[in-house]
């Protein structure tokens, strides 16, 4: 009688590296991209929230370190016309039956 499921992977660690490797890589991509998220939140609000409340009299580092006003509503804006365009596309490829997934 040959070990059960359990009893091989003790007998045998290495069988899954490979997949124990990448469900790390995967988990670490995850982090990173999380961080990249938060940081990015972090950043446009204090843009759009914190900047109006001090003149650039007062905190002209606070002004220096952001884009002009106008810009915190043109990049969400370009954004989320690109999602709807992408969306539309997606969409439109599907019901003419252009893609197909395998």
């Amino acid at each position: 009688r040959g070990p059960g499921r359990g009893e091989w992977r003790l007998l045998r660690p290495h069988a899954l590296c490979g997949v124990h490797a990448a469900q790390m890589a995967f988990q670490v991509l995850g982090a990173c991209l999380f961080a990249a998220g938060s940081l990015a939140y972090a950043y446009f609000t204090a843009w759009v929230l914190l900047l109006p409340m001090w003149a650039p009299e007062d905190a002209p580092w606070l002004h220096s370190a952001f884009p002009p006003r106008r810009w915190a509503l043109v990049v969400p804006g370009l954004g989320l016309c690109t999602l709807i365009a992408g969306l539309s596309c997606f969409v439109g490829l599907i019901l003419s039956g252009a893609w197909r997934p395998r």
